[in-house]
Order: structure tokens, then sequence, then C-alpha cells
């Protein structure tokens, strides 16, 4: 019996806790576009925009790694124009654009903390600056009511 249970665990594991790379169909996509205030001379400042969620988990973290240049993991909000993305703004000198490449980690949230695996998705910038980017969300939030 015991050796019935660690085959099992064995060829079951890799799909247990296999982390997909894979796009649903019916996924949001993801964009990029270059922000209206440049706040740099010589950059060029650029909001990246990831759905929240994605196989219904939710986004963990956004690491950009620029070839040659660096890598780093960036912050992300959601802005009430894109409620259904995270969105962060990032400054790259514009020789580097076909440099960037962005990984994008979801992962489930449990009462213990942070599941190890989930959805990953892997960009490069160029790709997400080709995507039509969606209409904002009209107006404002109204001021909380207090």
């Amino acid at each position: 019996m015991m050796k019935l249970a660690i085959f099992l665990l064995i060829f079951l594991s890799p799909y247990v806790l296999a982390c997909t790379a894979e796009k649903e169909a019916k996924e949001k996509e993801s964009f990029a576009y270059v922000s209206e205030f440049q706040e740099f001379k010589g950059m060029l400042s650029l909001s990246l925009n990831f759905p929240n969620e994605v196989e219904s988990v939710a986004i963990n973290n956004i690491y950009v790694h620029i070839e040659g240049v660096f890598g780093s993991y960036i912050s992300f909000i959601t802005r009430w124009y894109y409620p259904d993305y995270s969105t962060s703004d990032i400054s790259i000198r514009e020789g580097d654009i076909d440099k960037v490449k962005i990984y994008v980690s979801y992962r489930e949230s449990t009462e213990r903390g942070v599941a190890f695996c989930g959805p990953n998705r892997e960009y490069t910038l160029r790709e997400l600056l080709n995507v039509n980017t969606p209409a904002k969300e009209p107006g404002p939030p109204p001021p909380p009511d207090f």
C-alpha cells in the first residue's frame, strides 16, 4: 500500500503542483501605453496593466527585467479608470523597449499566507504596447461620504 501511495504522489505531483503559463481564452488582455505625462527627459514613462485576477487567482507580483540593465519587482495599484486591472508605472530609455520582459505571478491567498503556485504570465514590453488600450471608465469616482 505504501508503494502505491508513493507511486501516486510521484506520478500526480506535477499535475497537482503545476503552475500554468497558458492563457485562457476568456482572460482579460494585458496592455501597456505611453503615459500622457513624461516625467524625465530622455526617458519614456509607461503604464503597464495586468488583470487583477487570472483563473480566479489574485495578482501577487510583477517583475520587470531589462536585459543588461536591471531587474526588479515593481509595485502595482488598481486605478479607478481601469478597475479590473493592476497598474504599474515605469520609466525606461526609449532604446530599451525591445529589451524589456515582464513576469506576472498570480497566487492564491490562504489563511496561512500565500500558496506557492498559481498562474504565471510572461510578456515583452513591445507585445503589451501593441495591444489596443481599452476605454477608460468615465469620470473620477465621487468623493467618499464621511
